[in-house]
């Protein structure tokens, strides 16, 4: 297993081994070669009258690098994050990690012309942009010659959702960070009152020595599976609950990951970024539910440069790899950690958790079925950093009755007796805690 990272970001972490070739927006874009040179490709143009107002939804579909959105000398307001309204946000721009969703109004205010709009990645030392063309009505069929707008420190220029606190190297700009967003409506956070709340910590990492590192979560390479558990919770023989598999503080296990939610329980996650291999920030992505996001604990940086310097000290490991984060000071838990906004927290479905920070999530527990929670950069992902949550199984109802069958070719030893015999009884490990189905 080879080291994961290579690409060097901005503020002195970094991303993947994945190498950028090109950006696309709407299917569209150029490659350009080291001497700058483009092929010339058609771009994805976006026609507007001037005077008028307009909403543009932007959506993080890459599979790597982060993108800070901006169009040549117009500004706009940030109002909706991942399908939620948020209290509108004036911008020179807005960072798009994988997964995430953002929603902006423009007003089309400039002289009638073409403007670039341009996505740039948030790596060190090369411009890695993907373009589109914004072209008021009236003005040629031509490429644009437009500039960045201007950012000075009279005028600065506001980025939003950052995934650091400063942005690095450039005292022009303001970040605007999530725990800035608030919900456009007046809707506290579930509270310790209410539905039993339940607190669980995620390590988001590379355990492992240079050169042998794995992606998991809290030190567990979670394998893909071969069947669907959902409607074949018998074929899962994978099962981190299978004590042959050795997991826990200090270890690096290969298992199908999960663990037992429900019960209409208000939850909150502490989503981290800790231990040996820790390096750049990652989108948490939650299938089945959207999360109120109360807080983005960020590390410790030089305030002129934005490098990361150290980890944030509100998290404590256990070990080197930190498979079993905690609140460092053991008080702390639900609205008793400092810094929540609980009076209006965004709602989102993906959230960036920081190299040597923390996101705190809530949600209730109202969706029985089994949900992914991983880490949207595809090469993370695919690699294991991903885990199930096996929520309220018991209410999920059984396939309906001749219901397709799906799983690797051929079947499992144990699939082919157990059918060729006419008996259900498997070896596997039982994933689903309250699986109660005919099938389990």
């Amino acid at each position: 297993m080879e080291a994961p990272f290579s690409v060097p970001a901005i503020d002195g972490s970094a991303f993947t081994k994945m190498k950028w070739h090109a950006g696309l927006i709407n299917g569209k874009g150029r490659y350009f070669d080291e001497n700058g040179q483009h092929t010339g490709a058609p771009l994805s143009v976006f026609t507007v009258n001037s005077g008028s107002k307009y909403s543009f939804r932007i959506i993080g579909a890459g599979q790597a690098f982060p993108f800070r959105l901006s169009v040549d000398q117009h500004k706009f307001r940030v109002i909706a994050s991942d399908g939620f309204d948020i209290e509108p946000i004036g911008a020179e721009s807005v960072i798009l990690h994988n997964g995430e969703r953002y929603d902006i109004e423009l007003t089309a205010d400039q002289p009638v012309d073409n403007y670039w709009i341009r996505a740039q990645t948030l790596e060190e030392g090369v411009d890695h942009t993907a373009y589109a063309i914004l072209r008021y009505n009236g003005s040629s069929a031509e490429d644009p010659t437009s500039s960045k707008l201007s950012c000075s420190a009279s005028n600065k220029c506001v980025v939003v959702n950052c995934p650091f606190l400063v942005y690095p190297g450039d005292t022009n700009i303001e970040c605007k960070t999530i725990n800035e967003m608030k919900r456009s409506i007046n809707e506290r956070a579930y509270t310790n009152s209410e539905k039993n709340p339940d607190e669980q910590f995620f390590n988001f990492g590379f355990p492992g020595e240079p050169g042998y590192r794995y992606a998991s979560v809290n030190g567990r390479v979670n394998l893909m599976l071969t069947s669907p558990p959902l409607t074949q919770p018998k074929e899962l023989t994978t099962s981190c609950n299978n004590p042959s598999y050795d997991c826990g503080r200090g270890k690096i296990c290969h298992c199908t990951s999960a663990i037992d939610i429900g019960g209409d329980k208000v939850y909150q996650f502490i989503f981290t970024r800790f231990g040996n291999g820790a390096s750049g920030p990652h989108p948490i992505h939650l299938h089945g539910h959207s999360f109120q996001v109360l807080k983005v604990g960020y590390y410790n940086y030089n305030t002129s440069t934005g490098r990361y310097t150290g980890d944030n000290a509100d998290i404590q490991c256990h070990d080197l790899y930190c498979n079993s984060p905690t609140w460092s000071n053991t008080s702390r838990g639900f609205d008793t950690v400092h810094g929540l906004e609980v009076q209006r927290p965004p709602i989102k479905d993906t959230v960036i958790v920081p190299r040597g920070g923390y996101a705190v999530v809530r949600f209730v527990a109202t969706n029985p079925g089994l949900w992914m929670l991983h880490c949207h950069m595809d090469p993370h992902t695919m690699r294991g950093m991903s885990i199930l949550l096996n929520e309220s199984f018991s209410q999920v109802p059984p396939p309906p009755t001749a219901f397709p069958v799906c799983r690797n070719f051929p079947a499992p030893d144990f699939i082919t007796k157990s059918e060729s015999e006419g008996s259900s009884s498997t070896t596997a490990t039982p994933i689903m805690a309250d699986c109660n189905h005919s099938n389990c």
